[in-house]
């Protein structure tokens, strides 16, 4: 089983002090080494995004991001995406932020990935596209 990674996960397997840390961290771990997890180039920019807002220096931040691309490999939009992508938006009516979430579910889903381990369990429920999955 192919698992995309949501981006929240990675933040919190980086931020020693999220309550989420120790269960992220041995969760992406696993994928890991399993060779289960999958990222995509949008979770490197929402991560480097997260980090800045954090006040993590940019040197810092690209190694941490660095890190999690040497530890998963790292699938890309395809042809298809944005036409999943639309059927995602226009079948649930999704608007704001969740349209970043969608994008990503699209992502996942044209390379063959239909479950995401995300802690933001609410909004990819509510996409209806993707399983989700949390340990």
């Amino acid at each position: 089983m192919k698992i995309g990674i949501d981006t929240c996960s990675l933040i919190y397997a980086f931020d020693v002090g999220s309550p989420y840390y120790h269960e992220a961290k041995q969760a992406l771990e696993k994928l890991a080494l399993e060779g289960k997890g999958y990222i995509c180039p949008q979770n490197i920019t929402e991560f480097l995004v997260a980090l800045s807002r954090k006040g993590i220096s940019l040197p810092e931040a690209i190694e941490a991001a660095s890190f999690f691309e040497a530890m998963f490999p790292m699938v890309h939009p395809r042809k298809e995406t944005l036409s999943v992508f639309k059927d995602i938006l226009m079948s649930r009516q999704v608007r704001g932020k969740v349209i970043y979430d969608a994008f990503l579910a699209a992502t996942y889903l044209s390379n063959g990935i239909d479950v995401i381990y995300t802690y933001n369990t609410r909004d990819f429920e509510r996409l209806g596209a993707i399983k989700v999955w949390k340990p």
